[in-house]
């Protein structure tokens, strides 16, 4: 019988995973914009993006906020669905790889800045 083994990420494996939605984060001046005049944003970093009609950002703030938010690419209009503490987040997960996970998301986060 095999051993249940949770995935160890290491900080460079988070890295590679979220560079290519941190990139498009970044070079989306509206959102930058809007991070750093609602959130008083120093350091912003993309967790998760899902490209539709309006895009879905998960985004680190300040490496301890997490933000929902949707971007209209039509009109550029910004719109937050969710706002939690990083940490209670981290807490709320069950999944040990997810917890591992977001912890190293949360150390590169701090370091994304904009």
């Amino acid at each position: 019988m095999k051993k249940n083994s949770i995935k160890k990420w290491t900080l460079e494996e988070v890295k590679q995973s979220l560079d290519e939605f941190n990139w498009i984060l970044l070079n989306n001046t509206f959102i930058v914009e809007y991070l750093k005049k609602e959130f008083a944003a120093s350091s912003a970093y993309c967790l998760s993006m899902l490209p539709e009609e309006e895009d879905i950002y998960e985004v680190l703030v300040n490496g301890n906020i997490l933000l929902n938010l949707e971007f209209n690419k039509h009109t550029n209009e910004i719109f937050v669905c969710n706002t939690i503490d990083i940490d209670k987040y981290i807490d709320s997960l069950t999944n040990e790889a997810g917890k591992n996970f977001f912890r190293l998301a949360k150390e590169i986060g701090k370091q994304q800045n904009i």
